[in-house]
């Protein structure tokens, strides 16, 4: 039987299996086979890693109380942080233009603020101004819009030592919240901590030898506009070395340093000697900078208007309630606090001493990431290219110094080579491949109306597209090895196992070329990881020579644990931070595929080392076959039984669904004033891809919701959008309905109309309407905006209305309210346009955000509908559209 056995694998029926253990035993060239047990400790060993990083998590400061403050001079005591979070807080949503953000809070803020100047140390200049501003700028942000604003508030205070050098730092959080959220999270957490940060300096007896400016700015959730207004026209925006911008997309956790600079590596310097625990991140910067994420902060502010480098710090753990009824102080963590304040204060007393210019190196960059909150790894630009560079030559150069020492004969050094290119190109499809089916996956889950399955419990993500990243990469490795095996006329599966890791060497060294060519600085992680394989390549095949039995495979695998320990906690930040995102992305599939995409890439990358040891495994068919059987019961599970359901009304961890609905009135008129419809009832802003059939059994309205089909006739649909997200959210439905009570009609006049000459045409208009209107613009073909009044005639086009440019108007005060005044300058183009009865489509919308005026009552009564595993957001807007 063993004979027959033997002459079976020699002729290749059972050769994927390898030779068998008699025969690696005997032959020194054929290491043995890799036991069960060998391989599942590897597999467990990197999912324990998993566990480390999660515990990394959980490990936050016991909080100081004013009980502790005697025994902790100098401290940060998380609890004063937290009584201003609640009392602010408690003042209720404060969107621009309303009385809890433009008096209240103010009130607080200047009482507050009074108090720690008439307890400020002697030593200390404590100057407090109440600054109201009003401007205009472009910002390229979603579609694009111009950005107008009259009377927004900031409150900002300078502290300055007994002799000053001239220069300042500038700490920056907002005060205001979205509309219909307490926005404790989002951003009074972060005032909280400047408060108690400015409180400890100013009755410490420490040195300051750069001013302080802490900016209270009372508009940053209407698009940045307080920062902008205090960075161009306030007096004490003149000479600052750098901002410490604090804000926030998530509720508790440890403050996150996504974006740094540009430039000034010295800032980056500061921030690790001062900080104890760091969580800072390259590839965090790069994805947010590339706009994956919608969303923006003040530093973009002080950074593009200013020329200010700085820090820019967000709470990014736990999204699920930021921008929502539930951001109250409640979900503030103590522990939070105190890890940002202890992390805060330090840094800002760092660079209240730094002395520029001889501490301040303008020029380079850095390429960092921490260590589990232990470290904070960082290198010059210029050093990483250059060990980027030498780890593509280690890499290559080993492969090919394995090609002259590989232990099978009858080789050429050519054809390894080139066998190595054909499995690392056969890794690639298989790459391809896998992601392929988890999209598939993805697409048949929405397509059962299984979307989201994970959004409460994340951990579903890796039974659901993890489990496939790992089996089918393993599985196609295993079909290859025949194939592989024959043209490398090899004797046993371990020349496979070593194409296969040199091909794994390879298909990662790919990316930091990429890197070299683009300076994409976040590929400097996959060096980190080449540079480790290149360990374990020459460490497996050092102890094969010494014949160490089946100990290679143990000087294989450790050296990797330390790459798959890197990108599982780059997974686990960029998991507990996207996941929540996916709640209010947008309907459609996108949600879905691009966490099937990520959970793929970033599992094979994790689990890619093993794939080449199941050449040495005879059970692999046993291992896919336990995983497949995990994974067909994990789809079952989440298909028909509640654990699939996607939101959670919990009141310690709630993950809710999003809605916003608008109580609408639509008027179109045609040229000459000629009305051509007036429609009135809910718009439904789809968040998320179960929208809005989740919620048909609770709210009998929703029975009649149709999707909105008029994006092709009218400028943005049609519909009062609030911001210029036309692009991402353009799946939305319609409830027809009662028209509301509007208190303040939003219209627009056309004031004057001149002809410059046969081709230029200039009009001014009065805009009349509530505190926050938009206002769309859209010339007809042949008809271009040359310049207008906003922003000193910068224009900024937004998403394309078929072939026609379109311009966003996002215009707000916040106090003493009158008509927007502007004018617009076009020139015809094409000829025929000069006969055109109109040259320009043009809407306004209004937007009630706040007080008495902001819901109806069938507004309200129909979000009163909506079971509590929900969160509503509603108003009532107004759309006109006028051709001029």
């Amino acid at each position: 039987m063993i004979n027959i056995r033997r002459r079976r694998r020699s002729e290749g029926l059972l050769s994927h299996l390898g030779p068998l253990p008699s025969e690696t035993d005997k032959d020194p060239m054929m290491p043995r086979m890799i036991s069960h047990s060998t391989l599942i400790t590897f597999l467990l060993l990197v999912i324990l890693l998993y566990g480390l990083v999660q515990l990394s998590d959980f490990y936050l400061p016991d909080p100081l109380t004013v009980v502790d403050e005697k025994s902790n001079p100098g401290r940060f005591i998380a609890e004063r942080a937290k009584y201003h979070v609640t009392q602010l807080s408690n003042l209720g949503p404060r969107p621009v233009g309303s009385l809890a953000n433009e008096v209240l809070a103010i009130k607080y803020l200047s009482k507050t603020l009074s108090s720690i100047q008439a307890q400020a140390h002697k030593q200390f200049r404590v100057e407090i101004d109440h600054h109201v501003v009003s401007g205009e700028f472009p910002l390229q942000f979603l579609d694009g819009l111009t950005s107008v604003y009259r009377n927004i508030q900031n409150i900002v205070v300078k502290v300055g030592g007994k002799q000053s050098s001239g220069s300042a730092i500038l700490l920056n959080c907002h005060y205001d919240s979205v509309v219909d959220s307490p926005g404790a999270t989002d951003d009074l957490a972060a005032c909280g901590v400047l408060l108690e940060v400015l409180r400890v300096i100013t009755q410490t007896n420490v040195s300051l030898h750069n001013d302080l400016v802490f900016l209270f700015n009372g508009a940053e959730e209407n698009l940045l506009q307080a920062s902008h207004g205090f960075i161009t026209q306030h007096k004490w925006a003149h000479n600052l070395l750098a901002v410490i911008n604090m804000d926030a997309c998530g509720a508790g956790g440890r403050e996150l340093l996504f974006q740094v600079g540009p430039q000034n590596p010295w800032l980056l310097e500061a921030y690790a000697q001062a900080v104890k625990y760091p969580t800072a991140s390259i590839a965090a910067q790069e994805i947010f900078q590339s706009g994956l994420i919608p969303g923006d902060t003040d530093y973009r502010i002080f950074r593009d208007f200013g020329r200010i480098p700085g820090l820019d710090f967000a709470w990014a753990m736990g999204g699920y309630m930021y921008h929502t009824k539930l951001d109250s102080a409640d979900y503030v963590p103590l522990s939070s606090l105190q890890h940002t304040g202890d992390n805060i204060l330090p840094l800002t007393l760092h660079l209240a001493n730094v002395r520029c210019p001889q501490d301040c190196e303008p020029e380079g960059t850095m390429v960092f990431f921490d260590l589990l909150h232990l470290y904070l790894f960082r290198i010059t630009s210029g050093h990483a290219y250059l060990i980027n560079g030498l780890i593509v030559f280690l890499s290559l150069f080993i492969i090919y110094w394995k090609s002259s020492r590989s232990p099978f004969s009858g080789v050429k050094k050519r054809m390894y080579m080139y066998r190595v290119v054909e499995a690392s190109l056969y890794l690639f499809v298989t790459w391809i491949i896998t992601i392929l089916i988890d999209v598939a996956l993805a697409v048949g889950l929405y397509m059962l109306n299984r979307s989201l399955s994970w959004f409460t419990r994340p951990l579903w993500i890796y039974f659901l597209y993890g489990i496939p990243a790992m089996v089918i990469p393993l599985q196609l490795a295993v079909v290859s090895s025949s194939h592989f095996k024959k043209a490398l006329e090899a004797k046993s599966n371990w020349a496979v196992l070593n194409l296969f890791v040199d091909g794994n060497q390879l298909l990662f060294t790919i990316p930091i070329v990429f890197g070299l060519v683009t300076n994409v600085q976040s590929m400097f992680l996959f060096s980190v990881a080449v540079g480790f394989h290149c360990i374990a390549n020459l460490a497996k095949n050092i102890i094969f020579h010494k014949n160490l039995g089946g100990k290679w495979s143990l000087f294989y695998a450790v050296p990797m644990l330390f790459p798959c320990l890197l990108l599982w906690y780059i997974s686990h930040v960029l998991f507990k931070t996207i996941i929540p995102i996916m709640g209010r992305a947008g309907s459609g599939l996108l949600p879905e595929v691009v966490i099937a995409v990520l959970t793929a890439t970033l599992i094979m990358g994790i689990f890619n080392f093993l794939v080449p040891l199941m050449f040495m495994y005879q059970k692999s068919g046993s291992l896919v076959k336990h995983l497949a059987v995990i994974f067909i019961c994990s789809v079952l599970v989440l298909i028909f039984t509640p654990l699939g359901f996607p939101y959670s009304a919990s009141r310690t961890n709630p993950s809710p669904q999003r809605y916003a609905i608008l109580h609408t009135h639509r008027v179109y008129y045609g040229v000459n004033g000629v009305l051509l419809s007036d429609l009135s009832g809910f718009w439904v802003v789809d968040l998320d891809p179960n929208s809005p059939y989740s919620v048909k059994s609770f709210v009998p309205e929703f029975a009649s919701a149709i999707p909105v089909e008029d994006c092709p006739k009218q400028l943005y649909c049609g519909l009062p959008y609030k911001l210029p997200v036309s692009t991402m959210l353009s799946k939305t439905h319609w409830i027809p309905g009662p028209k509301p009570t509007i208190y303040i009609p939003s219209n627009l006049t056309l004031v004057d109309l001149t002809r410059e000459s046969d081709n230029y045409i200039v009009m001014k208009i009065k805009a009349e309407g509530p505190d926050h209107m938009r206002i769309m613009i859209s010339p007809i073909q042949g008809v271009k905006l040359v310049t207008w009044s906003f922003a000193n005639g910068t224009i900024l086009p937004g998403a394309k209305w078929g072939l026609r440019d379109t311009y966003f108007i996002y215009y707000s005060y916040a106090s003493y309210p009158g008509p927007l005044y502007f004018w617009m300058k076009f020139k015809i183009i094409d000829p025929a346009m000069a006969q055109s009865p109109f040259i320009v489509d043009i809407a306004v919308s209004g937007h009630f955000l706040h007080g008495p005026h902001q819901k109806s009552v069938k507004l309200t009564k129909l979000l009163a509908q909506f079971p509590p595993w929900t969160v509503t957001s509603g108003w009532v807007a107004t759309y006109t559209s006028y051709k001029f």
